[in-house]
């Protein structure tokens, strides 16, 4: 049976929906999607089920598509779930017809989420959209756009930490990569974290659009004194600090081992971490220290550690540099 495109010809689909190439073939340029892109995300072998293409007529009957691309779904599903993929390529040609459109394409995408394609219909949302949020349950996962004052923002988050990939390679070394969606890349932020979320992307990101696990929304704008009330406050007059007190302390150093190379500094409360140059102990610092107590000094080329982790990064050391014959046993500061 042939499909009535002949309703859609005012359209011409020439570029691929999701990565914008040129379509060349004649197949590719029927359905608006690559070959690549087809495979990567239009999973080939999924068949949407009856109670999938009933959720998705019901979502296009409320979608507000043109009357004419809604008569081209329902004259080639006609409620059966097997032409379900027919009338999805249908969406998907219209959303690369209108690839700039984002209005158009969130309508398509609804629907293709329903039919079960989730993977299209995210890719086509993450890539019109400042970010994606995605609720784990125990926690938020954030991917958004790098931006200085934004970046600011949320490493202020209490328990925040960047979403990143452990690999261990066939010598035993351990290397971290930032896990990312296109441009975006990944946050962890805890459930209990969220208003202050909410609160950071309302200053920076006001009136831009979201998606994720609440599907495509306007970030809602904020005001700075909302941001900045969960901070702690600053006292509003200066307190002259007692003279009896002013009193710096002197600087404590333990050497580990009597390696000159292992230096563990203390002061204001924070570690000077020293150590020779090895990617499984950064790749470890990286990964047991949160993002907000670690700190790399490049001028200076060494760790600035918060005091709390100092039995965390004496085990690391023991551990990473034991052919020197370190060891961290009885180390105090």
């Amino acid at each position: 049976m042939a499909i009535p495109l002949h309703v859609l010809a005012q359209v011409t689909a020439t570029r691929c929906c999701v990565c914008r190439a040129a379509l060349t073939d004649a197949e590719s340029v029927s359905l608006g999607l690559g070959p690549h892109c087809s495979k990567k995300y239009y999973a080939p072998d999924h068949q949407p089920t009856q109670d999938q293409v009933q959720t998705a007529l019901g979502l296009l009957a409320s979608s507000e598509l043109a009357d004419h691309l809604i008569e081209a779904f329902l004259s080639v599903v006609n409620n059966d779930h097997a032409n379900a993929r027919k009338g999805c390529n249908l969406l998907v040609y219209w959303a690369s017809a209108h690839y700039d459109n984002r209005e158009e394409v969130f309508k398509c995408t609804a629907v293709i989420r329903a039919l079960g394609y989730t993977t299209l219909a995210e890719k086509l949302e993450t890539d019109r959209t400042e970010g994606v949020i995605l609720d784990k349950g125990t926690h938020l996962e954030v991917f958004l756009r790098p931006q200085k004052k934004l970046d600011q923002e949320l490493k202020r988050i209490p328990g925040v930490k960047p979403l990143v990939e452990i690999e261990k390679d066939i010598l035993g070394q351990y290397t971290t990569t930032r896990i990312k969606r296109g441009s975006k890349v990944g946050w962890q932020i805890p459930k209990e974290a969220e208003e202050h979320l909410e609160c950071v992307l309302g200053v920076t990101l006001a009136g831009k659009l979201v998606c994720g696990t609440k599907g495509v929304r306007v970030i809602v704008s904020r005001r700075w004194s909302e941001l900045l009330s969960f901070y702690p406050t600053r006292p509003t007059t200066a307190t002259p600090f007692p003279k009896e007190l002013q009193i710096r302390l002197p600087l404590r150093r333990v050497i580990l081992a009597a390696d000159p190379l292992f230096v563990l500094d203390s002061q204001d409360g924070k570690l000077r971490v020293i150590t020779p140059y090895d990617t499984t102990f950064i790749a470890r610092l990286k990964n047991q220290i949160p993002w907000a107590d670690r700190k790399w000094e490049a001028a200076d080329h060494w760790w600035a550690v918060s005091k709390q982790y100092q039995s965390v990064v004496l085990q690391l050391i023991s551990e990473c540099f034991k052919q020197r014959g370190t060891t961290s046993s009885g180390s105090s500061l």
